[in-house]
Order: C-alpha cells, then sequence, then structure tokens
C-alpha cells in the first residue's frame, strides 16, 4: 500500500484471523469441562438447527437475517437460562490456546500496531473471548478495537449482552463509538477481511473500500460467488500471509 497513513482496517474475527478449523469466540465458552453437559447439548443442538443456512446463498435477505438473529440470540440467552456463573465463563474463556490463529496474524497485527494502523474487529461472536485469548496472548494492541457481543454479569451470574445484538447480517447497522470514530474519521481507505460474504456489509459507504475474502471452502460455486463480492480472493489455507504482503508493498 502507498500510504499506510491513509488506512484502517476493518475485520471478522471468527474463521477469518482464525483459521476454518479453529473454535469459534463462542465455541471456547461452551466445548469445556466447566459448564454443565446438559448445556454443552442444548448449545449443540441449536448450531445444528441453524448453522446450515449461514453460508446458504438462496436464502432472500429478510429470512436470512432473522435466522442469524435468532442463531446468536438463542445461543447467547442459554448462558443466561443454565445460570452461569462469572468465575465459570472467565474460566472458560482465559487460557491461551482457546483459539487458533491463521499463519502470519501475529505478524500482521503486529505491522497494523508498529504503523499505527487502527484496526476494528467486528464479531458476532462473544467480545470477552476475543479480548482475553488476544490478551493472553500479547496482541491486544492499543490501535485495535473489538465491536461484539460483550456478556455481562449481576450478583455472579451472567445477565445478557450489552447493547444491541450483534450477529453476521447487521454489521452495517453498527454506530462506532466517539473513541473509534475519531481514530478513523481522517482515513481515505478502509480495508475489509471477511470469511461470509455478509461481511462485505461492514464496508463504509464513504471510503474507498479494498475487501479481502477467505472462502475456507473448496466448492467452486461459493468461490465465484466470493469473488463477485470480494476484491481479493485469499485461497491459501490457514494463511495471513496475502493480505500481508499487499500491506508491506508501499
Amino acid at each position: 500500500m502507498e500510504n499506510l497513513n491513509d488506512l484502517y482496517i476493518i475485520t471478522d474475527f471468527d474463521h477469518t484471523l482464525t483459521t476454518k478449523d479453529s473454535p469459534s469466540s463462542t465455541d471456547v465458552i461452551v466445548y469445556n469441562n466447566i459448564f454443565p453437559k446438559v448445556y454443552t447439548k442444548a448449545h449443540e443442538e441449536i448450531d445444528k438447527k441453524f448453522s446450515v443456512y449461514e453460508k446458504d446463498l438462496t436464502i432472500p435477505y429478510k429470512e436470512k437475517y432473522k435466522l442469524m438473529y435468532d442463531w446468536t440470540a438463542e445461543s447467547l440467552n442459554l448462558l443466561k437460562e443454565y445460570k452461569i456463573t462469572k468465575r465459570q465463563f472467565d474460566d472458560a474463556i482465559n487460557y491461551k490456546e482457546s483459539m487458533i490463529l491463521r499463519k502470519k496474524v501475529n505478524e500482521f497485527l503486529k505491522f497494523t500496531y508498529d504503523n499505527n494502523i487502527p484496526v476494528i474487529i467486528i464479531s458476532a461472536g462473544i467480545e470477552n473471548s476475543i479480548k482475553a485469548f488476544l490478551k493472553n496472548n500479547n496482541l491486544l494492541f492499543p490501535n485495535i478495537s473489538i465491536i461484539s457481543n460483550e456478556i455481562i454479569f449481576e450478583n455472579n451470574y451472567i445477565k445478557g449482552t450489552k447493547g444491541k445484538l450483534l450477529h453476521s447480517m447487521n454489521k452495517n447497522e453498527i454506530e462506532y463509538p466517539k473513541e473509534i470514530y475519531e481514530k478513523i474519521k481522517d482515513k481515505k481507505t478502509a480495508l475489509i477481511f471477511g470469511d461470509n460474504i455478509s461481511d462485505t456489509l461492514m464496508a463504509p459507504q464513504n471510503k474507498e473500500v479494498i475487501k479481502f475474502g477467505f472462502t475456507n471452502s473448496s466448492d467452486e460455486k461459493e468461490i465465484q460467488e466470493y469473488k463477485k463480492s470480494f476484491d481479493y480472493i485469499c485461497e491459501s489455507p490457514d494463511t495471513f500471509n496475502s493480505p500481508l504482503d499487499k500491506l508491506k508493498v508501499k
């Protein structure tokens, strides 16, 4: 990129910065030996019900919007329903190997920090999990902001989430907090990273936009659809090498 001072980055987290086989920021609070097994089984049933729709490109927008909202809402409501405590929750998210980053993501995030490039992570997952993981891996740099579903507590039990529920189909409805807006208001170009076509909704309307897509698939029809929506397709499995190389070009 010719002028790094003009750039900022908006990226999905689960299966974009992490590998396609990595537990998601929601999975890490599900699959552990801390929560009751009946909770895990209930969560699996919800995933089984909704996951088939996530990358189905034939579903009308409004219908898919509701499905993705319901999936996220039902998953998060389970935490409250099964009376998960703050200690159980913190124990579940606070270990270094909870998720698996794509190769070169560490270097990529370090490069953005060294060059003062704002990074906004927008995720339909769990903010607490993402923040803990980055912190435990020494990657929670000051240039990184996280917008996701933040779990909040009351009397040591999970109460719910803070603010509007964020799911994969409403990433274009976010109002940036003032501290994020101040970091990006004078930037001219936004780089977008995502593994779902719906991640392109994160793109701002008033900036030059360059979109990088991770297909995580060998299906030729899906790849062709991604090529219509993204400027660059990162088909190399589990690596962030291509975006990093393009960012370093001056």
